[in-house]
């Protein structure tokens, strides 16, 4: 699994909380609690294409990707990624 966080907007802003996160770097969940606190309340959506789950908050882009699909078929694929996805909005919600 493949967690990605960009942001929304093409322009990026110096004050942008991305800034101070290394690429590859597994941010803790009380940063990612910090970055995203309304991240319980947006709705995901699953791209059958890409096969990535998607949503925005606080002005992030926010994806996860199966990395590893190993020729499982796309429902299974976005059922575990909306699990990781719930999983981490609670992490989050209880970071706080």
């Amino acid at each position: 699994m493949h967690l990605c966080l960009e942001e929304k907007s093409e322009i990026r802003a110096a004050s942008s909380p991305l800034l101070h996160l290394t690429e590859g770097a597994h941010p803790s969940i009380e940063r990612l609690s910090n970055l995203l606190p309304s991240l319980g309340s947006v709705t995901w959506a699953f791209d059958e294409i890409t096969s990535e789950l998607v949503t925005n908050a606080d002005g992030i882009r926010i994806s996860l990707m199966n990395t590893n699909p190993g020729g499982e078929d796309t429902l299974t694929i976005e059922g575990a990624l909306r699990g990781i996805a719930a999983r981490l909005v609670v992490a989050i919600t209880y970071a706080r």
